[in-house]
């Protein structure tokens, strides 16, 4: 609730990543964050079908899609009294927090969409691409430090080269695939991305320590009931996306998608 009354008639919504994380579940760090609109505001967290104590829908996948969750957002928002709700979207929270103003226009006063991708622009269909710009920019970034380019010289093109290398023979048990997968996590991180390059120009001289340090990337789709609904049949997700994408993250890219088509092969539609 919020902490002066009487409260807006708007609410302060927000819509979690995943797919598959709560709400509520992100309540003490939302409070935090939310503070200051939570003077005047009421914060709404509503658990999606399929996560938090959210009431299962039996075990129809085709039951946990966004469409389905975002009307029952409006639901609880008319129930609740709510006049509007100002909506704050991450990652995954994004997309829905776009079908929900597409499918609910009336109910949005505002829209905040962070880490999001457009709707109508396929997930998987420019997985490879932002991987690589990222890459490229942080071999930018360290062609113009020169400690970082005196130390690692050569890392971009390494790393392209143990892809390719890597896939046709394993090294140290990691694929090519794998090694991109570890690099494209962190990228995902301003934290870790900078050490990117120690860690590819360390494995090509044979030292996989700083690799293995790094954690581990992704190859796999593990869904449960409402990632399966939403993955396997939304658009947006663009499991049909093929290359050659002209990238060092092709291969990557291809294998995560065969990963996400080999869960959903027995998903109804």
């Amino acid at each position: 609730p919020a902490s002066l009354k009487p409260a807006r008639k708007d609410a302060v919504t927000y819509l979690e990543g995943g797919p598959g994380g709560a709400a509520t579940e992100e309540a003490a760090v939302r409070s935090q964050q939310l503070v200051t609109l939570n003077t005047l505001r009421d914060i709404l967290l509503v658990d999606q079908r399929g996560t938090g104590r959210s009431s299962p829908h039996g075990g129809d996948v085709t039951q946990y899609g966004t469409r389905m969750a975002m009307d029952d957002l409006d639901a609880v928002r008319a129930a609740l009294g709510y006049r509007q709700l100002d909506v704050i979207g991450s990652s995954y929270g994004a997309t829905a927090a776009q079908v929900y103003l597409k499918l609910h226009p009336s109910s949005v006063r505002t829209l905040i969409l962070s880490g999001g991708t457009a709707i109508d622009v396929p997930f998987f269909g420019r997985y490879a691409v932002n991987a690589q710009r990222a890459l490229d920019q942080l071999a930018k970034r360290c062609a113009s430090d020169p400690t970082c380019q005196n130390a690692f010289p050569d890392w971009e093109r390494e790393f392209g080269a143990h892809v390719k290398a890597w896939n046709a023979h394993p090294v140290n048990g990691m694929t090519g695939d794998e090694l991109a997968s570890i690099v494209h996590a962190m990228l995902l991180d301003g934290t870790k991305a900078v050490s990117i390059p120690l860690v590819v120009s360390s494995a090509a001289e044979g030292d996989y320590a700083p690799l293995e340090r790094a954690g581990s990337g992704g190859l796999d789709a593990d869904l449960n009931l409402m990632g399966s609904s939403i993955w396997c049949n939304e658009p947006w997700a663009g499991l049909d996306a093929k290359g050659p994408w002209g990238t060092d993250f092709d291969s990557y890219t291809t294998a995560r998608i065969a990963a996400f088509r080999q869960e959903c092969s027995s998903v109804p539609k």
